[in-house]
């Protein structure tokens, strides 16, 4: 039986070996890099809970194993651990402005029971109704965006710039929110 290879030490033996698929080696780069990367998440982004900061980081380790065969051409794991972090988050914080408020968020959460539930039950009727009250154009972009298309995904979709989805998204927004806190 022959001998396994030890596990290289280095992050440049370890970013080779991973970029040649050795699942050994990216676990010891995610062991060895990851508080580093929890902590950027965290300084950068203050507003993350610590799940939303651990998604994160997931986030960073998938798309670094997605992106192995370029690995070897990485100097610094840090740096480059560091930039994937930075477009994330980028990422996210432009897809957020173009989120609407949960809807359950208007219900007292701290109130339970059976009142709650029809409380919820009632607004989601409420939504719905004014959901089908929207403009076609409106209601269609904020459908889109509900199923998680960018917005540049729903422009390209519906033959419209970017500029006029986000004014959509936001007059279709602000409509739900005056109709549903009457």
């Amino acid at each position: 039986m022959p001998a396994e290879k030890p596990t290289p030490k280095s992050d440049a033996e370890l970013l080779l070996a991973a970029s040649q698929g050795s699942h050994a080696a990216f676990e010891t780069l995610y062991l060895r890099h990851r508080q580093m990367v929890l902590e950027f998440v965290g300084r950068r982004d203050r507003s993350l809970d610590c799940h939303a900061a651990e998604d994160v980081v997931a986030d960073v380790f998938l798309r670094l194993w997605k992106k192995k065969q370029s690995l070897p051409s990485v100097q610094n794991i840090n740096s480059y651990l560091i930039g994937i972090v930075k477009n994330i988050l980028t990422s996210r914080l432009r897809s957020s402005r173009y989120t609407v408020e949960p809807l359950f968020e208007l219900v007292d959460p701290k109130s339970e029971g059976a009142s709650n539930i029809l409380e919820k039950e009632s607004l989601l009727h409420e939504f719905s109704l004014a959901l089908a009250a929207l403009p076609e154009s409106h209601r269609r972009a904020f459908e889109l965006r509900e199923r998680g298309l960018t917005v540049k995904q729903i422009a390209e979709r519906t033959h419209r710039t970017e500029k006029a989805i986000e004014r959509l998204l936001e007059k279709a927004r602000s409509t739900l929110r005056a109709t549903l806190r009457e």
